[in-house]
């Protein structure tokens, strides 16, 4: 079985810009709760989550802002008054 925590993506987020690391953590969090069986890798040098060998979604940081990327089965909510991601869907 699989690894569902990686701890390259402890790494990743620790490297991230200071204003990133909580919104990574916090993606990370999200996407566990949601998804329970979903295991972490890093692929082409991002945090990337995979549940039965299909990626559900990545997420990255850059210079000045973060990303979440989904591959369509989840839905990535945010309520329009707040900067953090409320909640994950998993599909």
């Amino acid at each position: 079985m699989e690894e569902q925590f990686d701890s390259r993506v402890d790494i990743y987020i620790e490297a991230a810009a200071p204003f990133a690391q909580p919104l990574l953590a916090h993606l990370r969090k999200l996407m566990h709760q949601a998804c329970p069986r979903v295991s972490e890798s890093i692929k082409w040098s991002m945090p990337f989550f995979v549940q039965q060998g299909v990626v559900l979604a990545s997420m990255a940081a850059f210079k000045q802002h973060c990303a979440s990327f989904s591959a369509g089965l989840v839905q990535l909510v945010l309520p329009l008054s707040d900067a953090a991601l409320s909640h994950i869907i998993c599909l």
